[in-house]
């Protein structure tokens, strides 16, 4: 079978391959002796297999940065010998893809939203207002006489 990411999309290009970011520096990760790798070794990995990010933009390598460098599942090891710091999965994300599959998780929905207060005030920044003092009525000021 043909890997997802690799048939040809509009125009002849090749699609995007159905995996978030964390799942393809996953994937170079796990393929990599050691399970470790530099930043190269990740776009090296992701560029040879999914034909869709060997064009001429280099943005996606903008995000595979931004994945590694906020997700909790990815631990940059210290570097060695004058070599760029390698990247490997933290050991409490071993299991986040079982059996290989790394299509992407659908979301959940959000549950509905609760409904209006029984006031029937709206909800919203009037409804936030402080009562006003007591022993004044709402509305405009008399003019004064």
């Amino acid at each position: 079978g043909t890997e997802p990411g690799t048939e040809a999309g509009t125009a002849g290009w090749p699609r995007r391959p159905p995996y978030s970011f964390v799942a393809l520096i996953t994937m170079a990760i796990r393929a990599s002796p050691g399970q470790r790798l530099p930043l190269s070794g990740i776009y090296a990995y992701i560029a040879e297999r999914f034909p869709f990010y060997r064009g001429p933009g280099r943005q996606w390598q903008n995000s595979v940065r931004h994945n590694l460098s906020l997700n909790p599942c990815f631990r940059r090891l210290p570097c060695r010998h004058g070599r760029a710091g390698e990247w490997v999965l933290d050991p409490a994300f071993q299991d986040m893809y079982p059996g290989g599959n790394y299509d992407r998780r659908r979301r959940r929905r959000r549950p509905p939203a609760s409904p209006p207060p029984p006031s029937g005030i709206p909800p919203g920044p009037a409804a936030l207002r402080p009562p006003p003092p007591s022993g004044t009525a709402p509305g405009p000021a008399e003019p004064p006489q």
